[in-house]
């Protein structure tokens, strides 16, 4: 009975070795993932004009300031959110599920899967969507502003409301992406369950490029809306619900505009989906070497008091 309710324990060490592992593999994919998050935000903000001659205007202004305005916002979301999310949702949900609400064969994966996204994406919304605006505003500016200067002019053109500006079109397309990445961990994991060898790196690459694909396609148009809805915190303009923001966008550019920065979002998702399946094996191999360790003490405890009980 006592090994029943150690199975899936993360103490408190393992979840900061875990929590330091992530935030280093999220740093680094948010230093790689900047300039491409910066593409295509100016591509989805700068609808009126063809695509060619939005990345004709990258090239023109091609510098490293260019590419990173709007890292910290990005860093900050990426670093002190994500890792915070995903670490007791890969641990400790499933065994609190089980021990408290459900016996272990009433949660099907599909049910795991879908509960761990619609509490992702839930967090998402409270928590990140603000420091999305954020990032969008500073990145849609034609001049530079800085963190504060950005936070400033949504709480003065649109209030406290300006920082949620969005937020359906980031729950349409968050909960496919979070749901993607549990259901990518587990379906990598079914497809090696018959070999011993734990999945490569090159292969867990290949899966996350594949697996992201159809996701970032299905995404990409709330994406659109949700970045040219928050990017009108910077003329002060009114909300605009995601049915009207796809009309106004349908009649400027035509279907296509929905499609715009599809290519720099699959890297991206791709990237993000290798670090947070690199991150999820991690956890619960710490997981694992902490039930084995406790197996191991359990064991040496009943020996030895076999031993006493012989003597």
């Amino acid at each position: 009975m006592n090994n029943d309710r150690k199975k899936g324990h993360f103490d408190f060490i393992n979840m900061l070795k875990a929590q330091g592992y992530s935030r280093g593999l999220v740093f680094v994919s948010s230093l790689i993932g900047q300039p491409f998050e910066r593409v295509k935000v100016y591509q989805q903000t700068k609808i009126k004009k063809p695509s060619i001659s939005v990345y004709t205007e990258i090239y023109k202004k091609s510098s490293i300031e260019f590419y990173y305005r709007g890292f910290y916002a990005t860093l900050f979301r990426q670093m002190a959110v994500k890792p915070t999310i995903r670490v007791p949702l890969t641990t400790s949900m499933p065994s609190f599920l089980q021990a408290n609400i459900f016996s272990p064969n009433q949660i099907s994966p599909i049910f795991s899967v879908a509960l761990k996204a619609l509490a992702s994406v839930s967090i998402d919304v409270v928590i990140i969507n603000p420091l999305e605006v954020v990032k969008t505003v500073q990145m849609s500016s034609d001049k530079r502003l800085s963190l504060v200067e950005a936070i400033n002019l949504i709480k003065n053109n649109r209030g406290y409301r300006g920082f949620y500006a969005g937020s359906w079109s980031s729950v349409t397309k968050g909960f496919p992406a979070w749901f993607n990445l549990f259901a990518s961990y587990e379906l990598t994991n079914w497809f090696k369950k018959d070999k011993k060898q734990a999945v490569s790196l090159l292969e867990t690459v290949g899966s996350a490029v594949i697996l992201s694909a159809p996701v970032t396609f299905l995404t990409t148009p709330p994406d659109v809306i949700k970045s040219h809805i928050q990017a009108e915190s910077l003329r002060g303009k009114s909300h605009q619900n995601m049915w009207q923001t796809s009309q106004v966008l349908f009649k400027e550019r035509g279907a296509s505009v929905f499609w715009r920065g599809f290519l720099e979002r699959l890297v991206q998702k791709s990237a993000n989906l290798t670090v947070g399946l690199l991150v999820m094996r991690y956890f619960h191999s710490l997981i694992e070497e902490n039930i084995e360790s406790e197996s191991q003490n359990s064991n040496h405890k009943d020996s030895s008091k076999e031993r006493g009980n012989s003597l």
